[in-house]
Order: structure tokens, then C-alpha cells, then sequence
């Protein structure tokens, strides 16, 4: 089973019931079902005054090991921080198969929720 590797805020529990309804539309091979269990919550701490590829190389090394990857698919929330999340993205998709998963503000929400809008197959 590929894990999920979120870089971001927590998931919820409704996050990961539309990642597997967004994912179910997809080939047989890439078709999943996640639960709380396969989320690998990784926290992201930046420090701006340095070169941010080391950072975002360590943050893959220390966390994601390609040869545990089924079919060296991977589904990924990536940072906030865009700088990060382009630079993880590009390092990652040389190695594995990526999945990013993308989430925005559902409207009108009070508190602001998030609701998954999209998978995308790099």
C-alpha cells in the first residue's frame, strides 16, 4: 500500500474519505484506499537563511525511503511554503512515482475547513 506523506496542516478524517474518492476514478494500479494509519505526519520547520534544496533533501531522506514504495508510488500534501513544496517536488518526482494531493478552503466554512479538490499523477 503506497503511504501518505503530508508535509502540511493534519488531515481529517474527511480529508482522507475524498482523497479515496478523487483516487478511485483512477487506473487500477493507482487506485488506493487510505486510512488514518497509512498518514505519515511529517513536520516542516524552514530556516530562511539557508539554501532551501539541502532542506528539502533532508526533509526526503530523513522520511521517505523509495525502496519501501510499493511500485515507487507515493501520494504527498506538500508544505505551505511554496519555495519548499517546488523544490521537494521536483526531487521527489526524480525518484518516485508522485501523487500530489491538494486541498482548499471550503466557503462560507466558520472555522475555515479544508476539503481535498485534487490528485495530481506527476
Amino acid at each position: 500500500m503506497p503511504a501518505l506523506y503530508n508535509f502540511s496542516h493534519p488531515l481529517t478524517d474527511a480529508n482522507i474519505i475524498e482523497i479515496n474518492n478523487l483516487t478511485s476514478s483512477f487506473r487500477d494500479d493507482l487506485n488506493v484506499h487510505f486510512t488514518r494509519s497509512d498518514v505519515v505526519d511529517i513536520p516542516v520547520q524552514i530556516n530562511p537563511t539557508e539554501s532551501i534544496a539541502p532542506q528539502s533533501r533532508k526533509l526526503i531522506d530523513d522520511n521517505i525511503n523509495a525502496d519501501e514504495c510499493p511500485r515507487g508510488r507515493v501520494y504527498v500534501r506538500m508544505p505551505g511554503h511554496a519555495d519548499l513544496a517546488a523544490t521537494m517536488a521536483i526531487m521527489l518526482n526524480t525518484r518516485l512515482y508522485v501523487n500530489i494531493i491538494r486541498l482548499a478552503p471550503v466557503p462560507g466554512a466558520v472555522p475555515t475547513t479544508y476539503k481535498v479538490v485534487e490528485v495530481t499523477e506527476l
